[in-house]
């Protein structure tokens, strides 16, 4: 369209407060011009700007305060992620988010466990023990114990259990004196259909015995647990073990001893020491259980259970001299007479556990 004359050379010109400033256009002629207003102004709609614009910045309202959203030299957006109370989530060198799992225990958070390769680990637990501990059950624990009967006391972990049910396998026995002797018992058992019976001798060291071996297990604390009947008592029920450990020897004492009525135990200065008053009625059907653990890295006694209830050993001194024999671990019960009298206990079984607390 062509201008007439009287339009040509026309320019426009705006007013900015007591200024004139001259309206421009850009190269197609298209009017250029930028809204302002004098005070905070809202615009309904949607509001649409290009790549020419300037640059321009992504913010976040913290509280009342606006943030700048910050990006890499890549224009990528960088972000430390953080949760609703405020603390910072972790991110390792290869980027992977670090998180700690709780669960809550009462009104108390707790953490969960994983192992070296980031498994977690889950312990099956029960209430509490007749002691007062909670019980813990790994797996590999909890296949030790299926089929076999469970010991007295939970604690610890199983080594070996010898019940008699399937003979003595591996155990050996031994009887001194006349009319000593060791067989299977059918007729008295408290679980498995069988027993050891050991008839003590009335000569020479007037006992009979049945032992069980084990291989050493690396741990600080070792238990032996006992369940034992009798049809009479002898003059002492003792019941022993010996650990080689490769550098020592541990003895390790319990005696029920007649004269006394006493449960003693065995120190380090030889002698016995009374733990508490334990008569046991000549019922061959009700069993006892005498559980004794020892600490082999103090040298000293931890425990012993009887009678229901629990001792603290702590303050005794364990027997121990230096030995390099081959590591292992003997488990001795042993009826023992002073008196040229014979008399009979039945063992139902033996137990040995480690790892202990």
């Amino acid at each position: 369209m062509e201008l007439p004359d009287w339009l040509r050379g026309i320019v426009l010109i705006g007013k900015t407060g007591d200024e004139y400033r001259i309206v421009g256009v850009d190269d197609d002629g298209y009017l250029g011009v930028i809204l302002q207003a004098a005070a905070e102004v809202t615009i309904p709609g949607n509001v649409s700007v290009d790549q020419n614009d300037s640059v321009r910045e992504m913010q976040g309202a913290e509280g009342e305060t606006l943030r700048t959203v910050a990006v890499d030299a890549n224009g990528q957006i960088i972000m430390v992620p953080r949760g609703q109370s405020g603390n910072y989530l972790g991110v390792d060198t290869d980027g992977y988010m670090t998180t700690v799992i709780k669960g809550v225990f009462g009104a108390t958070y707790k953490t969960l466990a994983t192992d070296d390769e980031g498994n977690m680990i889950a312990l099956l637990k029960d209430t509490d023990d007749q002691w007062g501990y909670k019980i813990s059950v790994g797996i590999g624990e909890l296949a030790a114990r299926l089929g076999s009967p469970m010991n007295w006391d939970k604690r610890g972990q199983v080594v070996r259990i010898e019940t008699f049910a399937d003979g003595f396998g591996s155990a050996l026995t031994g009887a001194s004196g006349t009319g000593a002797l060791v067989i299977l018992q059918p007729t008295v058992s408290q679980m498995g259909g069988y027993s050891c019976q050991l008839t003590s001798g009335t000569t020479v060291n007037r006992s009979a015995s049945v032992t069980i071996y084990s291989d050493y297990s690396p741990s600080g604390r070792v238990g032996f647990e006992a369940v034992f009947s009798m049809a009479d008592q002898p003059d002492n029920i003792n019941i022993t073990a010996t650990i080689w450990t490769g550098v020592y020897n541990y003895t390790m004492g319990c005696r029920l001893n007649k004269t006394t009525g006493q449960l003693q135990v065995y120190n380090s200065a030889d002698a016995w020491v009374n733990v508490l008053t334990y008569s046991i009625p000549a019922v061959p059907q009700v069993f006892f259980t005498v559980k004794i653990v020892l600490d082999l890295d103090t040298q000293h006694w931890v425990r012993l259970l009887a009678k229901g209830a629990q001792f603290d050993l702590s303050a005794i001194e364990a027997k121990r001299v230096l030995s390099a024999v081959h590591p292992y671990i003997t488990f001795s019960v042993q009826a023992k007479e002073d008196a040229a009298v014979s008399h009979t206990i039945y063992v139902d079984r033996m137990i040995i556990t480690t790892n202990e607390p």
